[in-house]
């Protein structure tokens, strides 16, 4: 029992953390169990700390990449009841040169861009969810940041 107390006690602090009443949000616990992966992920996200958090990649490019500010910027979705959520993040710092061509971003900030939520059975079309996603990393562009640009694998909206 202890395990669905903890995911029920995530998906009532993502609700806390983005402003939305837990008085409105009806969900059943075979509802919580289902979607316990995503819940996990979406709170792991939400409440990351800048400095848990390394990324290694590789770049093939001739610039020196070192002096550049970095952020790589996703998003994340769940479904909590009758209440789905998208939350915008980009996770920002610098290039730190592992070995040839190979890189660790230095984590020094995450930061939150908007997120959007669909109650009751609305759809939030992908093509709008893509248009949040280009106005965040344009946002981060404007702010002198190289961006990575990362779509989740179940990136696509399901009812």
């Amino acid at each position: 029992m202890s395990g669905i107390y903890n995911i029920a006690e995530m998906a009532s602090l993502i609700c806390q953390k983005l402003s939305i009443s837990e008085g409105d949000v009806l969900v059943t616990i075979d509802e919580l169990i289902q979607v316990s992966q995503s819940i996990e992920s979406f709170y792991g996200i939400l409440y990351a700390e800048p400095k848990t958090i390394s990324i290694d990649f590789a770049i093939d490019s001739e610039e020196d990449e070192q002096e550049s500010r970095l952020a790589y910027i996703s998003y994340a979705m769940v479904t909590i009841g009758n209440h789905t959520i998208v939350y915008f993040w980009a996770i920002i710092g610098s290039l730190a040169l592992v070995n040839q061509n190979q890189y660790r971003l230095v984590t020094e900030d995450i930061f939150a861009g908007n997120e959007l939520v669909a109650i009751d059975g609305e759809v939030i079309e992908q093509s709008y969810i893509d248009r949040i996603f280009n106005d965040f990393e344009e946002e981060l562009q404007r702010m002198g940041l190289k961006i990575i640009r990362i779509t989740p694998a179940n990136s696509q909206y399901q009812e």
